[in-house]
C-alpha cells in the first residue's frame, strides 16, 4: 500500500500580480501553556484557534526566532503540543486535535496545501494503474480568494523507486464562494506495484485572490481613490 508523500511542495502564484504576502507572527522564548500561545497568535494575526480538544494547560517553550508565516508558526507549536492543525467550516474554523499527524504540508506565504489520502486504482478492462492524491488548499480566513486552478500544475512527481511520472498542466479555473478550503487530486499514471511511497510531488496552484478588500462610499456621483486603487461612480439608479 502507498504511504503519503514524503516531500509536498505546492506553491500558490497569484494571477497577474505580486504574490500575495503571510501574516508573520513571532514566537518568544519564555514558558506558555498552549492555551496562552493561541492567545498570543490570535493577538498577532487576527485568527482565533480552538485547542479546547487538546490540553491548553501543557507548558510550551519554544525558541525565540524571527517573525514567520502563521501557519508555519502554528504547524510548529502544534507539534511541540503533540497534536496537529484541523480545519472545518469551509476553512473559516481552525482547530487543534490530539495526536501527531505525519500528512505532508506544504507552505506558501498565506496558503497551506496538505495531502490527505493516496487510493490507487485498476482498471479492471485493461489493468492501467493509476494513484490519486488528494489534497487541502487552505488559506487564511482573512484573504479573499476568488478562483483556483484545478488540479494544480505538476512539475516533479517521483516515487521511492526514484521513477518520474509525467508533469501535468494546470487545470481549468474554478470558482470560490464563500470558503477558505479548497479540495483538488492529483493523478498519478503507471505506478508500479512495488512502490511503497510517493516520494515527491512538486508543482503549483494559480489562484486569483486579493491582500484584502476596500469599500468605497459614495453620496453622490464621483470618483474616489484608496491605495493606489480608483472607482468611479457616474450615476445612481434604482
Amino acid at each position: 500500500m502507498l504511504r503519503l508523500i514524503s516531500v509536498l511542495l505546492l506553491t500558490c502564484a497569484a494571477v497577474a500580480g505580486e504574490p500575495i504576502p503571510a501574516t508573520n507572527v513571532t514566537l518568544e522564548d519564555h514558558p506558555r501553556t498552549l492555551s496562552e500561545m493561541m492567545d498570543f497568535l490570535k493577538k498577532q494575526s487576527g485568527i482565533a484557534i480552538d485547542s479546547s480538544k487538546v490540553d491548553g494547560s501543557k507548558k510550551l517553550l519554544t525558541p525565540r526566532e524571527a517573525p514567520q508565516p502563521f501557519w508555519q508558526a502554528l504547524d510548529k507549536l502544534a507539534r511541540h503540543a503533540d497534536c496537529h492543525v484541523v480545519v472545518r467550516d469551509r476553512g473559516k474554523s481552525i482547530m487543534l486535535a490530539p495526536g501527531v499527524v505525519k500528512s505532508p504540508a506544504s507552505i506558501d506565504g498565506p496558503f497551506r496545501v496538505v495531502a490527505t489520502s493516496v487510493v490507487g486504482r485498476v482498471d479492471l478492462q485493461t489493468l492501467a494503474r493509476s494513484t490519486d492524491i488528494h489534497l487541502d488548499l487552505h488559506w487564511e480566513p482573512r484573504l479573499p480568494v476568488f478562483r483556483i486552478s484545478s488540479p494544480p500544475s505538476i512539475t516533479t512527481a517521483t516515487d521511492d523507486l526514484g521513477q518520474k511520472f509525467p508533469t501535468r498542466p494546470a487545470g481549468v479555473y474554478s470558482a470560490i464562494g464563500d470558503s477558505a478550503l479548497f479540495s483538488a487530486t492529483v493523478r498519478l499514471d503507471g505506478v508500479s506495484r512495488a512502490a511503497k511511497a510517493i516520494a515527491v510531488l512538486e508543482g503549483s496552484f494559480n489562484v486569483t485572490a486579493a491582500p484584502k478588500l476596500l469599500a468605497f462610499t459614495f453620496k453622490s456621483p464621483g470618483s474616489e481613490t484608496k491605495e493606489k486603487v480608483t472607482v468611479t461612480l457616474t450615476k445612481f439608479a434604482a
